[in-house]
């Protein structure tokens, strides 16, 4: 909040504007959840600057792209794979024009056009 209190109601929080969103939990992130997906296996998620588009990045190697928001479970997405690891993170670049993502154990920076 404005004066630095903590603010305990996550409901209060719905409809702030953020200026990025990289938290793999909140409301407009809820569909990037597939069935059976426990708190772990989503590693890092990317906006794109026109606010469209989210990139996320998993422990089942998988880049993938969601609608944004991506408020409901079960919503369709793009999956991208060719990490030989789980994905640590995503982000675009400045413009949105790119998509670059980390690799965990297999070391690979890849930018996906």
């Amino acid at each position: 909040s404005n004066d630095g209190k903590r603010i305990t109601s996550a409901s209060s929080l719905r409809d702030v504007k953020w200026h990025t969103q990289s938290c793999i939990l909140g409301w407009p992130v809820q569909g990037i959840w597939e069935k059976g997906m426990d708190g772990t296996d989503v590693n890092w998620c990317d906006r794109n600057p026109k606010q469209t588009c989210l990139a996320t990045g998993d422990d089942f190697l998988n880049v993938r792209l969601h609608v944004y928001p991506s408020t409901k479970e079960g919503l369709p997405c793009k999956k991208f794979s060719g990490h030989g690891s789980h994905v640590t993170k995503v982000m675009f670049s400045t413009k949105g024009d790119k998509l670059l993502s980390l690799g965990g154990m297999d070391g690979c920076c890849f930018q996906w056009a």
